[in-house]
């Protein structure tokens, strides 16, 4: 019986060995498949990222080799319409000039300028005059009045076209504009030939391989010289050959698999196996920008990266099997592991609880170091409300001794509106050290500035400094706090009374401007100005003497983060004398 029990156990030992061995094997084959599908994705994106910032590098190749292209012709670009009206062109037309003058003119001019040709047509089209450079200029009397930059010249404007000569394969550049004898129209035509391989001499040593098409698809200038005049047919499809063709442009493969501009081309020529083509409309001359981009080091780079991966997966391979093999010798551990992870859970979980509590010490701390700030600026915030306040009580009292009840009931009333202005103050600084502000409401921005203006006064008086105010004549509603913003207004008018006094007719200029959907407070002054004005709502940043009652460094903070919970802004910038400071606040939308 132990026997069979023993042969049936070691048919089911067989039977789960066989099974785990297919499962391994299928296992092994997924991984595999999943390996190479993942090194494709890898290569795949590495080239994409590859490519397209070769493409971005190109765009800029292409913009440079354009601009490059523009700026060495646009000297003979101008040239034509300089000289249309010189005396010495316009002589031919009237018998003012002699004709071997005006020929040594135009060849003088054309060596200097490096112009192939410079010649004058009249009216009809003829020649009357050319340079003697050697260079193929066309003879006196040749008809060239059906060239295609000689219409436009004669109506005014500027003629080019881009010629090619049949029986020499020179590639021309031609400017031509009208020359005035006298009142338009023009009489007669100044025409300018430049050579077309003096240009791509400039640039033939740029690795990156340039052409420059016509409107017919026809290569015209390029830095490889077997290009040009080569026939691109994807440039203009459906063109028919011009008679100047050497030959067909080497045909392009798309790739666009991971780049709309990846093409394939033939092997052997000047131009890479495989490239991105750019292109960029040139129409200041009638021709099309193309680049070349070799993409071997892009799909190189790729390939590196896809190879460093490939070991990546290996050796977690390599060490997956490792692990698996210990795997056994690992089992008698699991108890002594668990024991010692329950340690560490503890401990992390003690570390967790000390670190929520030295975050909730360090909240603490920010909250008493932003009370401690709101503290330290309450003597400058509420400086202005107790001044005013003693001057009424002390008023009041000589008035009281002089029986001037009335006006003594007036400043008793001053009093008080000043000890509730005091209180409104309190609450909304208050407010503000906790993080509590009221809403925006809809204030009297002229009836409010109005009011830091008075209370400001008796101190520009005192310092000799002019406040000049300019307030709207009717209501203008924004939405902000009355005394948060009228302890902004006053905070920045006694700054500038402070910039202004003792210079040169000290004057502090306050106006409210109606902007529409916003509201501008601007105070300008005269005195120096700020010297590091990027600084100057910094908190206790300040130019005053530290310790002095308004030098605390805290005003100018403190008013920029009430602004800015009107949804405002407060910006400073100097003038040519002084400096200015703007506060912009949302208008109240009926």
């Amino acid at each position: 019986m132990r026997a069979h029990d023993s042969r049936l156990s070691a048919r089911g030992w067989k039977g789960t060995l066989t099974r785990i061995s297919r499962r391994s094997g299928l296992l092994a084959l997924l991984s595999a498949a999943a390996a190479v599908i993942g090194l494709g994705a890898i290569f795949a994106i590495s080239l994409r990222a590859e490519l397209a910032d070769l493409e971005a590098r190109g765009q800029a190749v292409l913009a440079q080799a354009a601009g490059r292209v523009l700026g060495q012709i646009s000297p003979y670009q101008q040239l034509p319409r300089l000289l249309s009206r010189d005396p010495r062109l316009t002589g031919l037309f009237d018998g003012s000039a002699e004709p071997g003058e005006v020929v040594d003119f135009l060849t003088i001019t054309a060596l200097t300028v490096g112009a192939d040709a410079i010649y004058v047509l009249d009216g009809s089209g003829r020649v009357l005059a050319a340079s003697e450079t050697g260079r193929g200029a066309p003879a006196i009397g040749e008809a060239l009045g059906r060239r295609p930059y000689v219409p436009p010249a004669l109506t005014g404007a500027l003629g080019r076209a881009l010629e090619v000569e049949p029986a020499t394969g020179r590639r021309q550049i031609i400017f031509a504009h009208g020359v005035f004898a006298g009142s338009p129209p023009p009489t007669g035509v100044v025409v300018v030939r430049v050579n077309a391989d003096a240009l791509e001499f400039a640039w033939e040593v740029e690795p990156a391989v340039l052409t420059f098409t016509d409107q017919r698809g026809l290569v015209f200038l390029s830095n490889r010289t077997e290009l040009a005049l080569l026939l691109d047919a994807a440039a203009a499809p459906g063109t028919p050959p011009p008679p100047e063709t050497r030959g067909a442009f080497p045909a392009r493969r798309p790739l666009h698999w991971l780049h709309p501009r990846w093409v394939a081309l033939p092997d052997g020529g000047v131009l890479p196996p495989r490239a991105l083509e750019l292109s960029r409309p040139m129409p200041q001359i009638d021709l099309v920008a193309h680049v070349f981009l070799d993409t071997r080091e892009a799909e190189a780079t790729a390939g590196l990266v896809t190879l460093v991966a490939a070991g990546g997966m290996l050796t977690l391979s390599a060490l997956l099997w490792a692990l698996g093999q210990r795997r056994r010798r690992l089992a008698d551990r699991l108890a002594a592991e668990a024991a010692a992870n329950a340690r560490l859970e503890a401990r992390v979980a003690e570390r967790t609880r000390q670190l929520e509590a030295a975050q909730e010490q360090l909240v603490q701390a920010g909250r008493l170091s932003a009370l401690g700030q709101m503290s330290a600026g309450i003597s400058h915030e509420l400086n202005q409300p107790l001044a005013a306040i003693r001057a009424y009580a002390e008023n009041a009292v000589k008035l009281l001794d002089r029986g001037r009840i009335a006006e003594t009931r007036g400043n008793l009333g001053e009093i008080a509106g000043q000890a509730e202005r005091i209180t409104r103050i309190i609450r909304n600084l208050r407010a503000f050290a906790r993080n509590e502000p009221e809403p925006p409401v809809p204030v009297d921005i002229g009836a409010a500035v109005a009011e830091a203006l008075r209370l400001a006064a008796p101190r520009a008086r005192e310092e000799g400094v002019e406040l000049v105010p300019d307030l709207p004549g009717g209501r203008l509603i924004g939405l902000a706090g009355e005394v948060r913003l009228q302890q902004v207004v006053l905070n920045i008018v006694n700054n500038a009374i402070d910039a202004a006094a003792g210079g040169e007719a000290p004057r502090v200029e306050v106006t409210v401007e109606d902007l529409g959907e916003r509201v501008a407070i601007r105070v300008r002054d005269n005195g120096p100005g700020i010297s590091e004005p990027e600084r100057v709502f910094e908190p206790f940043y300040t130019t005053k003497e530290i310790g002095a009652s308004k030098g605390l460094g805290l005003g100018l903070s403190i008013s920029y983060g009430i602004i800015g919970s009107f949804g405002g802004t407060l910006s400073c910038r100097n003038l040519a004398r002084g400096a200015e400071f703007e506060i912009i606040l949302r208008k109240a939308m009926p």
